[in-house]
């Protein structure tokens, strides 16, 4: 441009008339100025000055990256202190004598929240509820921790998660460490409620805000029934089931419970309900009806809470810490991500330096591989990111190999999905149980699909609270031809074959194709069976007889023969320690997760993993969808 530009003005120049003539205008004058005092300068001096020019640019680059990388840096450092992540004293000091460990029950401990940043530049790992439980399990054993502060935020605890949590708990007042929890109040909404005064129930003392409301109302298990607003959308459910406690299509085809519906649902809330009351009596040192009675008499003010001896203490905020520090004379709290951290526990095990700090060569290695999520044939990349895949797991379990492990424990956490990718899944693990011995740990759910895949271990553990079984299979779709004719819209159709359209939404199941569905229905439910009875070692009428779909508590799956032992992390670390024949003390433990990445955050963020909830262009293969919620 500068070239372009000089040649011009020295073409204008060079035509303008000679000095002093009287003809040279204002315009022709100025230009001459400008040339030889700007323009010649330039064009001679002109590479220097843009060579600065660019090495300036460049140097405001590295400038303000590095200063982006600084208070990025900087950012995360200070949310990690403000959120209670990160002890200032452990940056420095480490792990301290005299220290309380801080387990915050928020979203973020139960796997759910979305990654945050700090995770996704620094570490890339994931911070995982197991991962919390391995470091929970060796505080226990560290003599510097002299008791653990939970603190209830707004996690919403699944069942056996709630379990799990309090078993840990557990383990630190049988070391004679104290245990105390605090929440802002006790209503959390629906039976949130119940579970967090659950877990609160273990600790030597219970605190609560000031005017916070105590209300643990017991458990309500709920599912919707939206037939009639189907028919009011014009949208028509066909759905075929095997058996008849696979009850999830009801919720489109029926108006109101089934009595086989009913029944699990009644079963499930009275046997959850015994094994919460059983444990506030016991964390209590009450009966069993005055723990019952309880959830009869709340909702409660706060002081009445305390007056009848439901909570210890009110406190602020700001009281709480100096509290704990002059009462067990405590000079450190610290979060239990960053003991995990400091500790060295990993929460991905991309690198097997991480897995041996503070343990000896001699030491039999143990690898916790997490398959959480929907079972679904998509690669670990597709749509669905959130998804348990056949690939993913693949990948999941070479890298656990590559680690030479001397046992492997699958944390399951599944409703299920499709049949085909279940399998698929099934055979990865029964092909590396061959030569590792491997056991499953069942998480919440690990319902159809999740227990199609879980039985390919040789020993499966589940929490009392764990919902399981499932085995049965359903098949569908949702017709939109009515909904169609009444917005107006006419498609047109050419066919090759009649059955072309039969999994479409624009039409319904002809009688024929209806037929064959239901054949294959029952072909996969009638395998799905028999895988269980062989790997299971049952037989296959007994099977018959406590499958047909119906989803069991861990506590019943154990007396059905469907699960090996009930327990939780610490039960699967013995059971894989008995089966190397060494103690727990002898074993050290890493973990293959699914791995984090900053582009997966930004994805997440931006919501690009949303897919539709109705899928016309093909069939509804669903392996559990049918658990029910407790909101």
């Amino acid at each position: 441009m500068l070239k372009i530009f000089t040649k011009k003005l020295s073409a204008k120049v060079k035509s303008s008339p000679a000095k002093g003539n009287a003809s040279k205008t204002w315009f022709e004058s100025f230009v001459t100025l400008f040339w030889n005092l700007v323009v010649q300068p330039l064009r001679m001096f002109g590479p220097i000055l843009w060579f600065a020019v660019g090495a300036i640019k460049v140097g405001l680059l590295l400038v303000g990256f590095v200063f982006s990388v600084v208070a990025i840096a900087g950012t995360i450092l200070f949310q990690s202190i403000f959120k209670g992540d990160i002890s200032p004293g452990a940056l420095s000091k480490g792990i301290e004598d005299a220290t309380v460990l801080e387990v915050v029950v928020n979203d973020a401990l139960m796997g759910a929240a979305m990654p945050d940043l700090q995770e996704a530049l620094v570490s890339g790992e994931r911070f995982t509820f197991v991962s919390a439980l391995e470091g929970l399990r060796r505080a226990v054993e560290d003599p510097r921790i002299k008791g653990a502060y939970v603190k209830i935020d707004d996690g919403v605890l699944g069942v056996a998660e709630c379990q799990e949590l309090r078993k840990a708990l557990a383990r630190f007042k049988k070391a004679k460490k104290w245990v105390v929890t605090y929440a802002d109040k006790f209503a959390f909404g629906g039976s949130a409620s119940t579970f967090h005064y659950y877990l609160a129930s273990i600790s030597d003392e219970i605190w609560m805000h000031h005017f916070g409301e105590f209300a643990p109302t017991g458990l309500m298990m709920q599912v919707p029934r939206v037939r009639e607003a189907l028919t009011k959308i014009k949208v028509t459910p066909h759905f075929i089931a095997k058996k008849e406690y696979k009850n999830y299509p009801e919720m489109f085809t029926h108006n109101a419970l089934s009595p086989e519906a009913r029944e699990v649902m009644k079963d499930h809330v009275d046997g959850l309900s015994r094994q919460l009351v059983m444990g506030i009596s016991q964390g209590r040192s009450l009966s069993f009806v005055e723990a019952n009675r309880i959830l009869e008499e709340v909702p409660l003010t706060d002081r009445d809470a305390l007056k009848s001896g439901y909570i210890d203490k009110l406190l602020y905020h700001d009281e709480i810490r100096p509290l704990i520090k002059e009462r067990y004379k405590i000079q450190n709290i610290l979060s239990v991500k960053e003991y995990t951290r400091l500790m060295d526990v990993p929460n991905d095990l991309s690198d097997v330096k991480k897995t041996v700090t503070n343990v000896t060569t001699e030491k039999k290695k143990i690898i916790v591989v997490a398959l959480h999520g929907q079972i679904s044939l998509g690669s670990s990349d597709s749509s669905q990111a959130s998804d348990l895949t056949p690939r993913y797991v693949q990948q999941a379990l070479k890298q656990a190999r590559k680690k030479k492990p001397d046992a492997v424990i699958l944390h399951i956490d599944s409703p299920g999905g499709d049949p085909l990718a279940s399998e698929m899944i099934h055979r990865q693990i029964a092909a590396f149980a061959k030569d590792i011995p491997v056991v499953a740990l069942l998480g919440n759910v690990a319902g159809s699909g999740g227990y199609w895949i879980a039985t390919a271990a040789k020993h499966i553990v589940a929490l009392p609270g764990t919902l399981t079984g499932s085995i049965g299979v359903l098949m569908g779709k949702f017709e939109l031809t009515d909904l169609w004719d009444y917005l107006g819209v006419r498609w047109g159709t050419v066919k090759s074959h009649e059955g072309a359209g039969a999994f479409a939404s624009t039409e319904g199941f002809a009688p024929q194709t209806l037929e064959k569905i239901d054949t294959i229905a029952e072909d996969l439910y009638a395998r799905f069976v028999d895988r269980v009875a062989t790997s299971r070692n049952l037989e296959h009428n007994y099977v018959e007889t406590i499958a047909k779909g119906r989803v069991w508590l861990g506590s019943t799956a154990r007396k059905n023969k469907l699960i090996d032992s009930t327990g939780g992390y610490v039960a699967a670390l013995k059971k894989c320690a008995a089966l190397m024949k060494v103690e727990t003390t002898d074993v050290q433990v890493g973990f293959v997760s699914r791995p984090l990445s900053f582009p997966l955050l930004v994805r997440n963020m931006i919501g690009v993993y949303m897919r539709p909830w109705i899928s016309g262009s093909n069939t509804a293969t669903l392996m559990m969808k049918d658990v029910p919620v407790f909101p």
